[in-house]
């Protein structure tokens, strides 16, 4: 069975959960050599299609994504080897992408997905939808093999959550670890501050800002981004950007007992 990865936070729009876990599975996908899955929660064509140049509407919305596998389920056809053929590739034998649906939440169609899916894919990657009044994303929160809890560099709204105890019990028996997105070195709220004041034994990272990739967004051109700036390495204007992400991902991969695999050219 794949292995489930939620990213998550507890603020709509405040996270940038959504462009963490584009970045953090599409360079994962590269990495690690797995059969690897990427979608959300939203149910709704989101940022997730766009920042990987999916723009695909009407019609062709129709026939692939979540949409395409509804139609499946309710004839009772939903099957585990069917569900690659509903989705986009993204990185050909690496990364592919299911996308959302206009058709509004459903629990009872997410979690039949996500039961077949974990049969094809090794990880499966989610951008949950944020807050805690989504009942589907509370039970995707339980689920889960590993969680990413997506925050700001802001005290008042680190202050709100790391307050909420109530959750912070719920998961402190499950992997997770919190990501400081938009990152600044030079900010007061820096990442030793956050682990002492808050006690965490958990996992911090930072993702800094990168106007490369910030670039790459707007022009719908993620999956092309990484590609390209994880071959430079050391030479690319990304480094500290991509060197941050590489350092969560091992963080994933030593939870889940993997190992790095040499990159195939012709996979991507």
């Amino acid at each position: 069975m794949g292995k489930t990865i939620v990213s998550w936070s507890p603020l709509h729009g405040q996270g940038a959960t959504t462009a963490n876990t584009v970045s953090l599975a599409s360079l994962f996908a590269i990495e690690y050599k797995l059969r690897t899955l990427l979608t959300h929660t939203q149910l709704s064509y989101s940022a997730m299609e766009y920042l990987l140049g999916k723009n695909v509407v009407d019609e062709k919305f129709e026939q692939t994504g979540i949409k395409a596998l509804e139609r499946l389920m309710k004839s009772r056809l939903l099957k585990s080897e069917a569900v690659e053929d509903y989705t986009e590739t993204i990185y050909r034998n690496r990364l592919d992408l299911l996308g959302g649906t206009s058709n509004g939440n459903n629990k009872d169609l997410l979690n039949a997905v996500l039961d077949v899916t974990s049969d094809v894919y090794e990880s499966v990657w989610i951008d949950a939808h944020s807050g805690q009044a989504n009942e589907f994303t509370t039970d995707l929160l339980e689920r889960a093999d590993f969680i990413l809890i997506n925050l700001p560099q802001n005290q008042f709204i680190l202050d709100a959550f790391f307050t909420d105890q109530e959750f912070l019990n719920r998961i402190k028996n499950k992997p997770h670890a919190y990501l400081i997105s938009q990152y600044d070195n030079e900010a007061s709220v820096h990442i030793k501050k956050i682990k002492r004041k808050y006690h965490l034994d958990a996992p911090v990272y930072p993702v800094p800002y990168c106007k490369d990739f910030k670039n790459a967004c707007n022009s719908k051109q993620v999956s092309q981004f990484f590609i390209r700036h994880y071959s430079l390495e050391k030479a690319s204007s990304a480094a500290e950007f991509i060197n941050a992400l590489k350092e969560i991902n091992a963080c994933i991969a030593k939870e889940f007992g993997l190992s790095l695999s040499i990159k195939e050219e012709d996979d991507q």
